[in-house]
């Protein structure tokens, strides 16, 4: 007899990564387990939604499995109905999909009022912990929410050890988000669309990490694109060097030596504790980096070397075992480490074609370049650096000199109507991607001033209108 899981969390109709999630659990578990979904049939109160639909508007639905909508999110006395259910079903495992504290006391109710019944056998499945822009609410509602959790299952590096603050010593499982394949497309379709559309000139690379390469999927990924990047592995853990050329040769084969190529940080050589004698030693970094390349030499035609960046992933082993630029998101010394190796390739008369970018470069010319070529709505102002300024209401309104956006359901304003409506309306000023200081950031800004359209007004917080 199977024993039986009950996945709580949304699901179709439903729309977005989380009810992909459970779907995907679901399919993955039910010829393992008896697999029952309790989803919502109140999600989000829809004052609350940010969206335009909760939905799924899709003509065809990638999946559409069975599920029991039963949870209100907002109604305390379901979430008693919905604890009674759960404890009639005697089920072997009751796992709750945790991602926003807005769930807080739903899923803390519901995992309080079955804890005796269910001890032990209550896992939350963390996609994130705290919201990205966390309050001491959220927080709140985090420890309530996650307070009656028997264990938990990480989806990340960076929410394992988040969790861990919710977790009081709980057993914390590690695993990663899935790799969807659940859409169906014509494998050529998407390249076939962009190079009628844009010629056949149009050049579509992708970039991958060696980790998951084979055969099967380099063929089937040869039909869509037109040259490959690999990010190695090796970079994260050193004895996979071997596999890594291997299957970048492979590649070679597929792609061609001419479309297929290697990424690489630049990374400067940092001091290593040695532990036996309590000395410190220089480790082999650029050198290794070096070796690689060669190692790969036959079978690519060309190398990008980025300069060492600080990332949310890399932070704690950065910030740790290298010294940071001026400005603090660059590590030192990886410009000066990017040299040595083009000249180490000259030295061995390399043929390969070495392309070396600074951080700057990347952030303050290509990327403003790009912003510079984007079409813009009607009312928008286009500065010299590439930044988009909307003067924006969140609603429709019907007058001359405005613009109504459908896609975000919002009205662009003239400066001129902008002005009159000071007092009357709540004008959001909207910067899309102002770089600043080698930062790309996008500001959201709420005005009662006149003058709206100055690039350099005080900054707001950041947003992702």
């Amino acid at each position: 007899m199977k024993k039986k899981i009950i996945l709580i969390g949304p699901a179709y109709p439903y729309r977005g990564g989380n009810a992909l999630f459970v779907t995907h659990a679901y399919e993955s578990l039910k010829d393992h387990f008896e697999v029952k979904i309790y989803n919502y049939k109140l999600l989000y109160p829809s004052i609350l939604f940010p969206g335009t639909t909760q939905f799924d508007k899709s003509e065809e639905q990638v999946f559409n499995v069975s599920s029991e909508r039963v949870i209100n999110s907002i109604n305390p006395f379901n979430w008693i109905k919905v604890s009674q259910r759960l404890k009639k079903q005697n089920a072997d495992l009751v796992v709750f999909d945790w991602w926003h504290p807005f769930f807080g006391f739903c899923h803390g109710v519901i995992s309080f009022l079955i804890r005796k019944k269910y001890k032990n056998k209550i896992l939350f499945i963390t996609e994130n912990v705290v919201s990205h822009e966390a309050n001491a609410i959220d927080k709140f509602l985090t420890k309530i929410g996650l307070m009656f959790a028997s264990k938990f299952l990480a989806l990340s590096g960076i929410v394992e050890k988040e969790v861990q603050q919710f977790s009081k010593g709980k057993k914390v499982y590690r695993s990663e988000l899935p790799v969807y394949d659940c859409y169906k497309h014509s494998e050529e379709a998407d390249q076939k669309k962009l190079k009628k559309e844009f010629g056949k000139k149009f050049h579509i690379h992708i970039y991958l990490p060696t980790k998951l390469v084979t055969e099967e999927k380099l063929e089937k990924l040869r039909k869509c694109f037109d040259e490959v990047r690999f990010h190695p592995e090796f970079l994260i853990r050193k004895e996979t060097i071997k596999e890594d050329i291997e299957k970048i040769k492979l590649a070679g084969k597929i792609f061609g030596r001419k479309n297929t190529g290697i990424e690489l940080p630049m990374i400067p050589e940092r001091r290593v504790h040695s532990v036996p004698s309590r000395s410190f030693k220089q480790d082999r970094a650029k050198e290794e980096i070096l070796d690689f390349i060669l190692g790969t030499e036959d079978y690519i035609s060309f190398v990008n070397l980025n300069e060492f960046e600080l990332s949310e992933t890399n932070f704690d082993r950065i910030t740790k075992n290298y010294t940071l630029k001026e400005g603090g998101y660059v590590i030192s010394g990886s410009v000066e480490a990017g040299k040595w190796i083009l000249e180490e390739l000259k030295k061995n008369k390399s043929k390969l074609k070495v392309h070396m970018c600074t951080a700057e470069l990347k952030n303050c010319s290509q990327f403003a370049n790009r912003l510079k070529r984007h079409k813009i709505l009607p009312y928008g102002k286009k500065t010299k650096d590439g930044t988009v300024i909307y003067l924006i209401v969140n609603k429709k309104l019907n007058l001359k000199n405005t613009f109504y956006d459908e896609k975000k359901k919002r009205t662009i304003l003239s400066e001129k109507i902008a002005k009159k409506l000071i007092g009357k309306e709540k004008i959001i000023r909207v910067l899309f991607f102002y770089p600043i200081k080698k930062y790309c950031i996008i500001l959201r800004l709420c005005y009662n001033k006149t003058k709206f359209l100055s690039p350099h007004s005080s900054v707001g917080r950041a947003t992702d209108s």
